[in-house]
């Protein structure tokens, strides 16, 4: 049972056959497998990215949040300091309020005064 050399050249055949480069399937094969691997580096670079704007120590989202969090806590244990200053801004707007008043009540006197005193001359002057 000796396996002559025509039958080896006939396997040989087949194989080359079988082989994806007979017909261009290989260099189509190696031109995909080289998109994916631009396509893997892309998603790589922006992975990379989005770590890097997530865990920055210093102005990472995480790190914000941090902070925000530890400004939160303090402002709870050192008391409501919103409601202090919000009750200061309605007393400066009370006290603005009265000032407008006043200040309108002077203009109408004045306006009146003119008024009367443009009246006054006209009448002294067809006199």
């Amino acid at each position: 049972m000796a396996i002559t050399n025509k039958e080896i050249l006939d396997e040989i055949e087949k194989l080359k056959k079988k082989i994806p480069t007979a017909n261009g399937d290989f260099i189509l094969l190696k031109k995909t497998v080289g998109d994916l691997e631009i396509g893997q580096q892309g998603l790589k670079d922006d992975i990379k990215e989005l770590k890097e704007r997530l865990l920055n120590p210093d102005d990472g989202v995480i790190a914000r949040v941090n902070r925000n969090s530890d400004f939160r806590k303090d402002s709870e244990k050192s008391g409501p300091l919103c409601k202090k200053s919000f009750e200061e801004m309605q007393d400066g707007v009370h006290e603005l309020t009265i000032w407008r008043d006043n200040i309108t009540k002077v203009m109408w006197l004045l306006v009146t005064g003119i008024v009367g005193l443009g009246f006054k001359v006209i009448f002294d002057w067809k006199k």
